[in-house]
């Protein structure tokens, strides 16, 4: 059976998400990206960007050549964005 590629490059992969601030208590979006995003890019830098909802916050991995450093910079970015929310008062979803 033939190859089904001759290509010889590295494969890569990047994940993009977009995250809901939410008012605890209530759980209605929060419109608080402007106060949240100087405290998410402190730890994460560029990989944290906001949206155009003030209610939310977008956040991407860098590109990755495995799963597992797919996995390992989602747990990362997850871990730094909770924190930050948290810091606010605030969830995230």
């Amino acid at each position: 059976m033939p190859p089904v590629s001759s290509r010889t490059e590295t494969f890569t992969m990047g994940v993009e998400e977009e995250y809901q601030i939410i008012q605890p208590g209530t759980y209605e979006l929060s419109s608080s990206s402007s106060a949240l995003l100087p405290t998410a890019q402190r730890a994460l830098g560029e990989k944290v960007q906001p949206e155009l909802q003030l209610s939310q916050l977008e956040a991407a991995t860098p590109v990755c050549r495995s799963l597992q450093e797919v996995r390992a910079a989602l747990v990362h970015i997850r871990g730094e964005l909770v924190a930050a929310a948290a810091r606010q008062g605030k969830y995230l979803a």
